[in-house]
């Protein structure tokens, strides 16, 4: 699984249809020079971007610099602290992961050269990050920009990075690929670096990324950007699809049930693109579709969906798309008493909202196969970095809700924080880039399938998990966090 898999990329379906389109880079030009003569996007105090006029989403992001701000206000002390050579107050939260040492946190002796790069001085570092907070689905993506606060906080909590407090600077693209073009111009000759940046519209600032060769952790959901030599992914992407619970189900149930699948995808160009690779590996494995439709955002009546896959027999249902729409699916089976055998929810559907849409009824049985720990909490005991991610979401913005994007904001908060350990307090562009260049295996201290930063290469491993009585439980494995196999992911 990658980031642009299913079940993140068919999570934007409640966009508008025509999100998933490419704008040329004429058109997002134009358009952030429109937003530039509408008095600009860089908001007073420049700790937070924004589109001009756009009042909602600009005290979104100030909110959640704030609480970040106020969560890791210990930790500038601790870290002015260390780089003076003083005691640190800081420890641990929770003692829950194991924090980075001293040298990797506090400046060495001759100091760690101040001014060394873009966005940064002898006590900060500044990284930027663009997304979607407002627009037609506001705070759409405003979790993976608290999850990848949460990260920066907790760093600051362990004294930053070499003596310098990292701080966050955001820009809203409104769901817009030019305004994402012109908050990744606006933030490029600010910030050091962008981190845990989340929207369906990266295609805006995939030029700016390219001329600034301004390092770029975070998630990519269009190819062209996953290409970019300096960006890199904790999830990353490549043409194909895991296949671990295609062989477990083919090998319990057999013909009776691959030969029967009802697939389902998003109507939106990019899920179009991940679901037919899923779509090529199953059948590689026998798997049959004999009913399948595009559906639409936010779309209310399954009637028909369900009358087609009882006529056509359907044993097995293949449907990654966003929470709402698949809740509002399964309670349409369940009203007019249709089951699946093998039920295969994207794991978008592993949300505390999915029981608000649908009842546990409709949902028992549910399987999804994930690379994710179950970051909701169910996995903090078996992995310390689970219980580390639940704490500091809570102490930067308690009112935010924990989903797949916060934890991948976390995710690339704390790739980004490894790899400028290794590049060294005197960082620049370049060093940083040519570390996660050569950066091999990562699994996010355990809470994801390993995968290979440098070679852009996604895990091999898996999990299940379903849904039984309204709760989320881990089916496989029950021993460790993850089930690895040969070839586990079958590349296209």
């Amino acid at each position: 699984m990658n980031v642009k898999t299913v079940a993140l990329a068919m999570a934007l379906a409640v966009l508008s249809a025509g999100c998933g389109t490419s704008m040329t880079d004429e058109q997002a030009a134009r358009e952030a020079r429109a937003d530039a003569s509408r008095a600009g996007l860089l908001r007073s105090g420049g700790s937070s971007l924004a589109a001009a006029g756009d009042a909602t989403s600009a005290a979104a992001a100030d909110t959640v610099n704030a609480s970040s701000t106020a969560a890791a206000s210990g930790g500038a002390a601790t870290g002015a602290a260390r780089a003076a050579g003083g005691p640190s107050a800081a420890s641990t939260p929770g003692g829950a992961a194991s924090g980075p040492t001293d040298s990797a946190t506090a400046a060495p002796a001759g100091g760690n050269g101040g001014a060394t790069d873009v966005g940064l001085s002898a006590t900060e570092m500044k990284v930027g990050w663009v997304g979607t907070l407002s627009g037609p689905v506001p705070g759409l993506f405003r979790g993976a920009l608290v999850g990848t606060q949460a990260a920066m906080a907790y760093q600051n909590s362990q004294g930053g990075l070499f003596g310098r407090t990292l701080k966050v600077q955001a820009a809203d693209d409104s769901l817009d690929s030019g305004k994402n073009r012109a908050g990744h111009l606006e933030l490029k000759d600010r910030v050091f670096a962008f981190v845990g940046s989340f929207s369906v519209n990266d295609d805006g600032g995939i030029s700016v990324l390219r001329d600034c060769k301004c390092p770029d952790v975070g998630a990519a959901l269009t190819r062209q950007h996953a290409a970019l030599p300096n960006s890199f992914s904790p999830q990353p992407m490549k043409p194909g699809w895991r296949t671990g619970l295609f062989r477990d189900i083919k090998a319990q149930y057999g013909t009776p049930v691959i030969e029967k699948v009802a697939f389902f995808v998003a109507a939106v160009q990019a899920a179009r693109e991940i679901a037919a690779d899923e779509r090529k590996v199953m059948e590689s494995f026998g798997y049959k579709v004999v009913y399948t439709r595009e559906i639409g955002p936010n779309e209310t009546n399954f009637t028909g969906d369900v009358i087609q896959m009882r006529n056509q027999g359907v044993k097995m249902l293949v449907y990654s798309g966003d929470v709402g729409n698949m809740g509002r699916l399964a309670a349409a089976m369940d009203q007019q008493n249709f089951k699946v055998t093998v039920p295969n929810w994207g794991n978008a559907m592993y949300d505390e909202q999915a029981f608000k849409i649908a009842s546990p009824k409709a949902l028992e049985g549910t399987v999804i196969d994930s690379v994710y720990a179950m970051f909701l909490g169910e996995d903090a005991q078996r992995i310390p970095e689970i219980s580390l991610f639940n704490e500091w979401m809570k102490k930067v913005d308690p009112n935010q809700v924990v989903d797949l994007f916060a934890f991948y904001g976390w995710l690339s908060g704390r790739l980004f924080v490894e790899a400028a350990q290794k590049a060294g307090a005197q960082l620049t562009r370049p060093k940083l880039i040519t570390t996660l260049s050569q950066m091999g295996t990562w699994d996010g201290n355990g809470s994801v399938g390993p995968v290979d930063i440098g070679q852009k290469r996604p895990s091999d491993c898996y999990m299940v998990l379903n849904i039984r009585n309204g709760k989320f439980v881990r089916t496989k494995p029950t021993d460790k966090a993850f089930e690895c196999i040969p070839n586990g992911y079958a590349y296209l």
